[in-house]
């Protein structure tokens, strides 16, 4: 459909852009070219200026998503606006005066249009009637009706979603948005480098996307597309990539930074694309298979790290060789893990020494494949039964290299006493979770299966090794009904599943004996994705789970007892001593909706990123717990598309709140604050106008922020029965001093 401007005063003027945002968009599709198309800058807004004399139209996005303007400045006369419609199939009005447009048997609504005027200082005047739409379906035109106005200022006629004002708070989350376009989106997977660069990957179903938002629409025709993004340490978009093929389904399940100074990021996946988006980086010095063979072929995929461009991407094996984890090892080697029909690529260059070489199993095998810092292949191998045998996720701390996966064969050849007491090599159910410890040079240290009377499968990112002691964490899916449980003191929940899946956790010590294994979930159902265990040796866990999962509330972090959709997030802390310190359903609240974390990551001890999909949404009728930062710049996106859009979420997990505001007296001005016992805060001394609040305990954490609308002239009343007793800050407005608040 092309929308024209028609009429005997009618013009044609070129597009101006103004303000240019400050990252890149790049596209490597198989229609973009041999170089693709690159360093795309996107715009806040797009201005065609006198398309009717002293009539200009104005294309930009906003909080609450796209919308289009009408401004028709002193001299310009309102009458003179009539838009064209070709290409539709019908023009009609709904009961609310929405513009409804068929075309190709869907319709397109316009909101209808609100009238304003903006006076000399910039404040806007609503006005008491609207500008009605006036179709023609004869000809396709489209006219405006109009009512009194003041002809010596500037006239707005806005077409848009309607402003979301005071921006979204949900005390306990520093920070959530949507990430999505208006298609299935799903983030599958997060990583942060060591400058608290916060990355993730996916893939998408939308026709367009406005993650992060631009004016206009991309088109993709992938169907699903996969993508990258990177967003710094304040949370501004960097960059973010479109890439893969075409015509058949891919996805990316793993991401992952080499450091240094020059650093690279790595995605690594599968596609059944038969024209995958390839380019070789450094012929003759890499690995390269431009070929694929449009069954399930992995592919790996590298990127520069400052503007996302894109030096480097093939297929991986042919036939079915699957893809599903990657990660960088501590000298900076890419390592893949997935599952194969046999056929994977040889070394390329001498293989290290006492790295293992097995044979194909059968059936399907589990395998991994370490690359050299030039991208060359250097050591690869299978592994497996005779049956169906998968390697799930891959992580590499120390000289440790872990492989986690399930195995559905009779034997595991692979089996080797690591030292301790779990050392099995039949398995104990349908499917049992598989263990392979390799050191850097690829030599097996220990093999074993794990499991119960049923099936047990690893999370997608569900291993991680501990940064001090070389303990092993496993998080997955169970079915069995004996698991074999291992707890003294430490937490535990002993209810095995009922029919349906729990979530389960594993830990396994250095010198490998089965040290902490329990169910998670309760009498509900529910499973566990990812773990990571930070710097100080805390232990974070995320996944799903329906009612039933024992929750954990902690001071200043977001807690929801129960879930409020169908299914929703959880996510849950532990110390080295195994004790439950926090632990949360997270998700919305429609019925019937379902949410999910897929990946977690940890930026030192400060945040904790979580990410994943989610299909609820957010309204006046609707909650997802989303969280605007207030950081300039910072992406955030409270507009869910209907279907499933991803979702990124962080938590501030630090004793002591990072980045707060100065709280030192700027104007000289003081609160005067008190609480009532029914929790309700009245305050005097604020700013007059939309100030921010914020609220910090004794430790300085801010366990409250929003925005809040300052009266001139009587107290400012807020409700906070849900803090516990205490001392707490309190501070509104860059002016306001500080004050010492007890809640009684």
């Amino acid at each position: 459909m092309d929308i024209a401007f028609t009429g005997e005063a009618a013009q044609t003027p070129d597009a101006v852009a103004y303000q240019m945002k400050d990252y890149v968009q790049n596209f490597y599709l198989p229609w973009c070219g041999p170089n693709g198309v690159t360093n795309v800058h996107g715009y806040n807004r797009v201005v065609y200026e006198n398309i009717y004399p002293f009539i200009d139209f104005h294309v930009y996005s906003g909080r609450s998503g796209q919308k289009i303007a009408f401004v028709v400045r002193p001299g310009g006369n309102p009458e003179d606006l009539q838009l064209l419609l070709n290409g539709q199939n019908q023009l009609s009005l709904d009961f609310w005066g929405n513009l409804k447009i068929l075309l190709a048997n869907k319709w397109i609504v316009l909101p209808q249009a609100v009238a304003y005027q903006v006076d000399g200082n910039n404040n806007v005047e609503m006005l008491n009637w609207t500008a009605d739409y006036v179709p023609n379906n004869n000809t396709g035109v489209v006219g405006f009706t109009f009512d009194a106005y003041d002809s010596n200022r500037p006239l707005v006629l806005l077409i848009g979603a309607v402003a979301i004002d005071p921006p979204a708070f949900t005390p306990g989350v520093c920070y959530s948005t949507y990430f999505g376009g208006n298609g299935y989106d799903l983030i599958t997977a997060n990583t942060i480098d060591m400058g608290g660069n916060h990355y993730v990957t996916g893939n998408t179903y939308s026709s367009f996307t406005n993650f992060p938002g631009t004016v206009g629409n991309n088109i993709f025709m992938g169907y699903p597309s996969l993508f990258a993004c990177r967003m710094d340490n304040m949370d501004h978009v960097v960059w973010k990539d479109f890439f893969g093929g075409s015509g058949a389904g891919q996805i990316a399940w793993g991401i992952d930074v080499r450091n240094g100074s020059d650093p690279k990021v790595y995605v690594g996946g599968w596609t059944a694309c038969t024209n995958f988006y390839c380019l070789n980086g450094n012929p003759g010095n890499d690995y390269f298979d431009a070929s694929g063979s449009g069954y399930n072929n992995g592919f790996i995929v590298r990127l520069d790290h400052d503007l996302g461009i894109l030096e480097h991407a093939t297929y991986f094996g042919n036939e079915t060789v699957l893809i599903q984890d990657i990660t960088i090892d501590p000298l900076g080697r890419l390592i893949v893990v997935g599952q194969t029909t046999g056929i994977l690529p040889l070394h390329q260059v001498p293989l290290p020494a006492g790295a293992e070489q097995w044979g194909f199993g059968g059936d399907e095998d589990g395998f991994i494949a370490m690359f050299d810092l030039s991208d060359r292949v250097l050591w690869s191998t299978p592994f497996g039964g005779t049956f169906l045998d998968r390697a799930t996720t891959v992580r590499a701390r120390g000289n440790t290299i872990g492989v986690v996966g399930s195995s559905s064969s009779t034997t595991f050849p692979q089996a080797l006493n690591g030292g301790g007491n779990q050392n099995s090599s039949t398995p104990a159910g349908f499917s049992d979770i598989m263990i392979i410890e390799f050191n850097q040079n690829g030599d097996e240290q220990w093999g074993t299966l794990f499991g119960g009377n049923d099936i047990e499968d690893p999370g997608y990112h569900g291993l991680d090794i501990d940064p001090v002691t070389g303990d092993i964490y496993i998080v997955g899916y169970t079915r069995s009904s004996n698991l074999p449980l291992l707890y003294t003191t430490d937490w535990h929940d002993a209810t095995p599943p009922s029919g349906n899946a729990n979530g389960f956790i594993a830990e396994f010590s250095s010198t490998r004996n089965r040290k902490w294994i329990t169910y998670v979930s309760n009498s509900g159902t529910g499973g566990l994705d990812a773990v990571r265990v930070g710097q100080d040796r805390s232990v974070f866990i995320a996944g799903y789970a329906h009612a039933g999962f024992q929750t954990q509330p902690m001071g200043g972090l977001y807690e929801s007892n129960a879930p409020l959709g169908d299914q929703d997030g959880v996510i849950m802390r532990f110390d080295t001593d195994h004790n439950y310190l926090w632990g949360t359903y997270f998700g919305g609240d429609t019925p019937g909706t379902i949410d999910k974390v897929y990946s977690i990551a940890l930026r030192g001890t400060e945040r904790l990123y979580t990410c994943g999909k989610t299909n609820s949404p957010n309204g006046p009728n609707d909650f997802f717990p989303l969280s605007d930062e207030l950081i300039p710049g910072s992406w955030f996106n409270p507009n869910f598309q209907p279907g499933t859009d991803g979702f990124v979420a962080a938590f501030c997990i630090a004793p002591t709140a990072v980045g707060l505001p100065n709280f030192e007296a700027t104007g000289g001005s003081s609160l005067l604050a008190w609480v009532d016992d029914g929790g309700w805060w009245s305050v005097m001394g604020g700013t007059p106008g939309l100030q921010p609040l914020f609220i910090c305990d004794a430790a300085g954490r801010v366990v409250q922020h929003a925005q809040m609308r300052v009266p001139s002239d009587t107290p400012l009343r807020f409700n906070t029965a849900s803090l516990s007793p205490g001392a707490y800050v309190l501070r509104i407005g860059e002016r306001s001093a500080k004050v010492l608040v007890v809640q009684h």
